[in-house]
């Protein structure tokens, strides 16, 4: 026993000082094994106190190295990067996740393609779905369609790259699923409106814009409630989210913060007042009608999307994160967007000779100008 005894506590090692804590209960538990029950065979206890002290400091390091700042990444919302381990964070991504990517992909596809056509050919696309081609007014609303698609496509294609990073329990693609969900049932509901209205006359091609939203939105739909918290999660944070909007942190946030509510009132009022809405903008009544106010209410709905997209960013810059893939993906849609709607609504002044500018057309003008330079700047050169 002595002997024991004496072997025990003999050229203990010397550990690391911020580690010589996590292994002190290991080595009383092997000392107090071996004059307990009197363990014979020196080497044997030798190597089991060796290898019981061993698998202490393996993990005392590990839950150093865990505890580092930066050792993991905030909100696990930036795609490709790596855990806190090293390795890709693609590991351990199920099946199912990377058919939810495929999924997720095609989708943004298949938007890209129809925003296109929209934007390219208005007047043929009009006329394949409500065999009419429409006039100006309506012609311009359908390229505004087309260039407020590209933000939806947008967040589909980043959270696909989510999908296979296994990072869509991340608040910011909550957000951004949430927001496809109501954008798609918003579209779905507006195509289902303009099959059953006596006064448009539709083709079979319009249920296209039933099934396509409605894919969109069963895959959000199944990807936040197979989430930790839920749907009932993702939307018990929209009341702070929408009081945050009103706190910024800093003249970027403050922007986007701008932007957010900018883009809210424009949805709410192309929804909710589709026909009364172009008078503030244009001194003219071409715009009033059954499709023109259809058209409206379709772009109402897409700036939805917009606005999540717009409250990302400001989330992102309340968090120093503008700088991440995610990120100035968004940036880049949004400022493209902003572009994109300031061509047509030029155009459209400068084609339609009933169309005079009021006011506030022109203060719309001025921010989607602003909005187009500071998105397309931070989707360039902002920096983690």
């Amino acid at each position: 026993m002595v002997q024991i005894n004496s072997l025990l506590c003999a050229e203990r090692p010397v550990l690391p000082k911020q580690h010589s804590k996590a292994v002190k209960t290991p080595r009383l538990i092997v000392e107090g094994t071996a004059s307990a029950f009197k363990l014979r065979g020196t080497p044997g206890v030798r190597h089991f106190r060796a290898a019981t002290i061993k698998a202490a400091e393996t993990r005392s390091v590990r839950a150093a190295a865990a505890a580092q700042p930066g050792s993991s990444s905030e909100g696990g919302d930036s795609i490709g990067e790596k855990s806190p381990s090293g390795s890709p964070s693609t590991d351990g991504v199920s099946k199912g996740a990377q058919r939810g990517a495929a999924v997720y992909g095609v989708l943004a596809v298949v938007l890209v393609a129809g925003g296109v056509s929209s934007i390219a050919a208005p007047q043929l696309f009009m006329e394949k779905l409500f065999t009419v081609c429409g006039n100006e007014a309506c012609g311009a609303f359908m390229r505004l369609a087309g260039v407020f698609v590209l933000p939806v496509a947008v967040s589909l294609w980043t959270l696909k790259s989510a999908a296979e990073n296994g990072r869509l329990g991340s608040a910011t693609y909550q957000r951004l699923n949430l927001g496809l969900l109501a954008t798609s049932l918003g579209l779905t509901a507006v195509a289902i409106a303009a099959i059953v209205s006596p006064a448009l006359a539709t083709t079979n091609l319009v249920w296209g814009d039933v099934a396509v939203p409605l894919l969109i939105a069963a895959s959000a739909g199944h990807v936040l409630a197979r989430g930790e918290s839920g749907i009932g999660g993702a939307l018990g944070r929209l009341p702070s989210d929408v009081a945050s909007v009103f706190k910024p942190t800093g003249a970027a946030s403050a922007l986007y913060a701008l932007l957010t509510a900018v883009s809210a009132a424009m949805a709410a009022g192309l929804i909710c007042f589709p026909a009364s809405l172009h008078g503030f903008l244009f001194s003219e009544t071409s715009s009033i009608g059954p499709l023109p106010i259809l058209l409206k209410r379709y772009i109402g709905v897409l700036l939805l999307m917009a606005t999540t997209v717009a409250f990302c960013l400001k989330d992102a810059a309340d968090r120093s994160r503008l700088g991440g893939t995610t990120f100035k993906l968004l940036n880049m849609s949004y400022s493209f967007s902003c572009v994109g709607s300031l061509a047509v609504l030029l155009w459209y002044v400068q084609n339609t000779t009933a169309a005079q500018l009021t006011a506030v057309a022109g203060c719309m003008f001025g921010a989607l100008g602003v909005f187009f330079a500071f998105c397309g700047f931070q989707g360039i050169a902002a920096s983690k």
